[in-house]
């Protein structure tokens, strides 16, 4: 899954989120609390760019391309009504670094990055460690004992 997250820290975007043809993934305002953990420091909205696995990175920059292209006159009116908007396309990865793979290597083709640059936004390639929750419920278990 790609996302398009836009950040504030003076306007609400809710009224983007009710009235925008994105789709939207989730709306927070600042200040408020949400899953359990600490109340948001900027308001912020996702938008979902992409529906693909993490496994698909290729597909994850085809379907960016093409939303970034059905969709840039709406983000650019967005971005000139809000000069404050930090936005930033998220891209989520599985690492494949193994005891076989020593590094790994995702490219940004020039077509993602003109669309990009026209736009404004900063890139982001968030790679997970693919043992992840094997860890997490490792250190449960060290913690307990």
């Amino acid at each position: 899954m790609c996302f398009l997250k836009l950040y504030s820290d003076n306007q609400s975007f809710q009224d983007v989120a009710a009235s925008t043809s994105m789709p939207v993934y989730s709306v927070c305002e600042k200040g408020v609390t949400y899953n359990n953990s600490r109340p948001r420091t900027q308001f912020s909205l996702s938008l979902s760019v992409s529906e693909r696995d993490w496994d698909d990175f290729k597909g994850q920059v085809g379907d960016a391309i093409v939303f970034l292209d059905r969709h840039e006159a709406e983000l650019n009116a967005l971005f000139v009504d809000r000069d404050d908007v930090e936005a930033i396309l998220d891209f989520p990865v599985w690492s494949r670094i193994s005891d076989d793979i020593c590094n790994q290597n995702d490219q940004f083709p020039k077509g993602l990055v003109m669309c990009v640059g026209r736009l404004g936004l900063a890139l982001e390639l968030a790679i997970y460690a693919r043992d992840l929750e094997h860890r997490l419920e490792l250190a449960e278990v060290i913690d307990e004992r």
